[in-house]
């Protein structure tokens, strides 16, 4: 926001103040919510901790950090965000690894998936790539967040002489942590192929991950199709009007049988109440969740991947440590871009007031269904690019200005000489 005011001129405020306003509501959504929201579903499913449990903990944690402001916020992430980086990408190197002969095959996966998904996911043709298309700029927007003006604010916090520089360690982010890390996250799920594989799974009814999907004549789903005001299971079976045509589905995959039980030794028979995520017995005992084989995804899923390819419980529990570590470090680095946001729009005073609400956003996060929470996140994310994009393209003489000014005096090579000399001096007084 200081940039496009002072960048731009004055005349231009109202677009700085329009990306504070969105910057700092995307940082309770995108940074903190979701983040918190991952972070309780692992948890849940691998310890059964209830959600709250765990978002007033996490919670806690973050509020303690923010408190001390940027300095304590320095010190925290600097220490998770390495850990959690060679925790996670030696883990997944040495699944990579171990299986070579599968790296070509997984490379020809992705980009035959790419251009035609597995049948009854996203259609054919044109409609399947643009679904592809838009996954992958959602979830790379999320994980970079090229474009979103939000790293922008912990670099200017930087102390340097050539903003350059700056702006040259800041292109490494991108591609560490999209281009390394989600690829090898990538291999791990489609070498171990729990990617497509159904999982023992509880199928929580106001999660907001099931749904009511319909399959079109050409093989697409139609994830839009009405539901029925309730829907009949006899012996774990739904009875539609259609048979193999429209049912339930779990993360836009069908689900074929539902259980009273986790065990899944007692078929289902009653009622599925979908407007009121219930399900009702048929000798009157009301169910918040039911148990089926469905697909997993997110944190969850990876977790099934490192287990599979890595002895005893060890990559299970390297996925828990990176969720752990990367939800934390990423909801306190979070809290201080939205802080600086609500400092530019209302004063210093505000500070205090948006990182209680930060924390509050973050138990609430916990506790929400992670569809909703993943939905408001994509909104926020895709909003709050405009106006940083707009001010961008007006600067981007600037920026090359700036640039060949850097490069043409090469500050750096300045600096190795001086330190070289140093060095030379150093042992010449040895001597």
């Amino acid at each position: 926001m200081y940039y496009i005011e002072r960048g731009l001129g004055p005349a231009w405020k109202p677009l700085a103040v329009l990306f504070a306003t969105l910057l700092g509501l995307t940082a309770f959504m995108t940074g903190n919510a979701i983040q918190a929201n991952t972070l309780s579903d692992v948890l849940l499913t691998d310890f059964g901790i209830p959600v709250w449990i765990t978002g007033l903990a996490s919670a806690t944690i973050v509020g303690l950090v923010i408190v001390g402001g940027i300095t304590r916020i320095g010190m925290v992430t600097g220490v998770l965000a390495p850990t959690m980086a060679l925790i996670y990408v030696g883990g997944a190197m040495v699944v990579i690894l171990a299986n070579p002969a599968d790296i070509l095959p997984t490379f020809a996966l992705i980009f035959r998936e790419a251009f035609n998904p597995t049948a009854g996911v996203a259609g054919t043709g044109i409609g399947a790539l643009l679904v592809t298309l838009m996954w992958g700029v959602r979830r790379g927007l999320f994980s970079n967040e090229a474009g979103q003006g939000s790293a922008p604010i912990a670099h200017a916090a930087a102390k340097t002489d050539e903003p350059v520089s700056e702006g040259v360690v800041a292109l490494l982010e991108p591609f560490i942590d999209t281009i390394i890390v989600c690829t090898m996250t990538g291999f791990v799920i489609i070498m171990t192929g729990v990617w497509s594989e159904k999982h023992p799974t509880e199928l929580a009814l106001t999660s907001g991950d099931i749904s009511w999907v319909a399959e079109l004549p050409d093989g697409r789903i139609d994830r839009a199709a009405a539901a029925p005001a309730e829907v009949r299971v006899e012996n774990g079976v739904p009875v539609v009007s259609s048979p193999g045509d429209s049912g339930f589905a779990w993360h836009d995959v069908r689900v074929d049988r539902f259980f009273a039980d986790a065990g899944q030794s007692q078929p289902f028979t009653g009622v599925i109440r979908v407007s009121r995520g219930l399900a009702i017995g048929a000798d009157g005992t009301e169910y918040g969740s039911l148990y089926g084989d469905a697909v997993e995804t997110g944190a969850p899923l990876t977790q099934l991947g490192f287990e599979r390819a890595l002895p005893g419980s060890f990559g299970r529990y390297i996925v828990l440590l990176g969720v752990l570590l990367f939800s934390i470090s990423t909801a306190i680095s979070w809290s201080y871009y939205g802080d600086r946001c609500a400092n530019y729009l209302f004063g210093s005073s505000a500070v205090m007031p948006y990182r209680a609400v930060y924390v509050a956003m973050h138990f609430i996060g916990a506790v929400a269904p992670l569809a909703s929470i993943w939905a408001l996140g994509d909104i926020f994310l895709g909003v709050v690019i405009y106006p940083n994009l707009l001010a961008l393209l007006l600067l981007s003489p600037k920026v090359v200005e700036l640039t060949n000014s850097y490069f043409a005096r090469r500050p750096w090579e300045d600096n190795a000489r001086a330190h070289a000399e140093i060095v030379a001096r150093r042992k010449a007084e040895r001597r």
